[in-house]
C-alpha cells in the first residue's frame, strides 16, 4: 500500500500503520466510496486469495480507532480458530464497528504509539525548524506520557494524563512548563488531525494547575581578573580558547562552531563573523559581526588576546563539544576553581552558571556606556530579551557610578 503524500491526508498513513500493527502485514484498508474497505491477503487464511469486506465505518479522520478495534477483534477470533467469515459474522453480531459515527467510535483506545510517531513526523515537517536539543526534550516528555497511557489504568482525559505525566519535573518549573506544553501540543494535534475526542483537550483555565512559579535567583557575573584566573586554571589549551572566546564576545556555546574571519566593509578591518541563527518559536536571530569588549587584569590594564592573529595562524582549536552547552557545563564542573566559586556563591543565594561569560560581557558593555540596543545587537538577541534576561548592572557598579558623578559635580 503506497503512503499518501498529501499533508491534509496524513492521517491515512496512521490508519495504514495502525491496521498493519493490529492485524498482520497482509491486512490493509482502502477507501470504498465513503466507507472503509478491509482486505486480507494471507495464504493461511485465504488459501492465497483475497478476502474483502466493506466496513460500516465512514472513511474520515475519526475512523482510526474503530477500524483498529475491529481489525484487532477479527485477528483475535481468527487466532482462536474461526474462519474470517465466521469471525466477521460474530463481530457484526456483537456490534463491533457497526456505527458510522466517529463520535461514537472514539470510545476505542487510540494507538498512542503510532500517534506519537506521526506527531514527531508532523513536527519535523511543518512550521519553524526544530533543533535537535528541543526535539530530544520533547521526546522525553512524550515518552513519560506514553508510559502513563500504556499503564494498567490509563487516563481517559487530558487533565488526568498531565497529572501523572509531568510528575518527573516537579521542582523544575521551566522543564515542567515545557513538558506541559509539549503534551498539550500533542493532544491538540491528535484532536485536530487524528480524531481524538474533546476529552483530550484541556480547558485553558486548567493549565495553571500544572505550572510552578520559578524561584528568582541572582545570577553571578565575573570581573576581568576572575575570568582571566579561570582561563589560566584550565589545563587544556583547547578549553582555554573556548573560555577566551566566550568571554571576549559574549557567545553562546553553539556559536563557537559558526565563526569566520571577514573584512567588515564599514570599518575596513578584519573581524569575526558569527553565522549562527538561533531559532525560538517563530523567530530567528540574525547572523552578526562580533565586537570584543576587553577584559582588564587586576592592575586595570586591558588584556589583548590577539584573537584575530591567533586565528589566522591556526592557533585556535576548540574541543569537539558534541553536546555544546552541556559539554561546557560538564567541563566547568570539573574545574576546582569553578567548584569553589560555585559553592561560595550558592551560600549567598547566587547561582554560577556557564552563561556567566555572556552575562559578564553584557555587564562590561553597559559599564562602558554602550546602549542596550547596541548591546542586544552585539549579543544576537532582541532588545526585549536583553532587557529581561541579561545583567545590566550590579550593586558595586551602581555605587561606583554614583560616586564618580558626585565627585565630578
Amino acid at each position: 500500500m503506497e503512503k499518501t503524500t498529501k499533508a491534509n491526508d496524513a492521517w491515512v498513513d496512521t490508519l495504514y500503520d495502525s491496521v498493519r500493527e493490529a492485524g498482520d502485514p497482509g491486512w490493509s484498508v482502502n477507501k470504498s466510496g465513503s466507507k472503509v474497505r478491509l482486505r486480507v491477503r494471507s495464504r493461511e487464511l485465504t488459501n492465497g486469495g483475497c478476502w474483502n469486506r466493506t466496513l460500516p465505518i465512514a472513511w474520515e479522520i475519526g475512523c482510526i480507532g474503530p477500524v483498529t478495534t475491529l481489525v484487532a477483534d477479527l485477528k483475535r477470533r481468527v487466532a482462536d480458530g474461526l474462519s474470517l467469515d465466521a469471525a466477521w459474522e460474530q463481530c457484526q453480531g456483537a456490534g463491533i464497528g457497526a456505527s458510522d459515527s466517529p463520535a461514537e467510535a472514539t470510545l476505542a483506545a487510540p494507538n498512542w504509539k503510532l500517534l506519537v510517531t506521526d506527531f514527531y513526523r508532523w513536527r519535523e515537517e511543518n512550521g519553524t525548524q526544530i533543533g535537535s536539543k528541543t526535539m530530544a526534550a520533547e521526546k522525553r516528555y512524550l515518552d513519560a506520557a506514553l508510559s502513563v497511557l500504556s499503564g494498567r489504568r490509563p487516563p481517559i482525559r487530558a487533565y488526568d494524563l498531565l497529572s501523572q505525566a509531568v510528575k518527573p519535573w516537579r521542582g523544575t518549573p521551566r522543564a515542567k512548563k515545557q513538558a506541559v506544553e509539549t503534551v498539550l501540543r500533542f493532544l491538540v494535534y491528535g484532536h485536530d488531525h487524528r480524531g481524538l475526542s474533546a476529552d483530550w483537550i484541556l480547558p485553558a483555565h486548567q493549565k495553571a494547575d500544572f505550572l510552578e512559579a520559578s524561584k528568582k535567583v541572582a545570577k553571578a557575573t565575573l570581573d576581568g581578573p576572575q575570568i582571566l584566573e579561570l582561563i589560566d586554571s584550565c589545563p587544556s589549551s583547547e578549553w582555554q580558547s573556548v573560555l577566551t572566546f566566550l568571554a571576549a564576545f559574549g557567545l553562546r556555546p553553539e556559536e563557537l562552531f559558526h565563526l569566520s574571519l571577514r573584512v567588515n566593509p564599514d570599518t575596513g578591518k578584519k573581524q569575526f563573523w558569527c553565522g549562527y541563527e538561533k531559532v525560538s518559536g517563530k523567530s530567528r536571530t540574525s547572523q552578526r559581526w562580533l565586537w570584543p569588549i576587553p577584559l582588564e587584569d587586576a592592575n586595570g590594564h586591558q588584556v589583548d588576546f590577539n584573537l584575530v592573529g591567533a586565528w589566522e595562524a591556526g592557533l585556535v582549536q576548540f574541543p569537539s563539544m558534541k553536546e555544546r552547552g552541556e559539554a561546557l557545563s560538564q567541563y566547568l564542573r570539573r574545574l576546582p576553581l569553578w567548584q569553589r566559586w560555585r559553592k561560595s556563591l550558592a551560600s549567598d543565594g547566587v547561582v554560577l552558571r556557564p552563561y556567566v561569560f555572556r552575562d559578564s560581557y553584557s555587564l562590561r558593555g553597559h559599564l562602558k556606556g554602550i546602549p542596550a540596543s547596541q548591546m542586544s545587537d552585539a549579543m544576537g538577541h532582541s532588545l526585549a530579551v536583553h532587557s529581561s534576561s541579561y545583567v545590566w548592572s550590579e550593586a558595586r557598579s551602581t555605587a561606583a557610578l554614583f560616586e564618580s558623578l558626585v565627585e565630578a559635580s
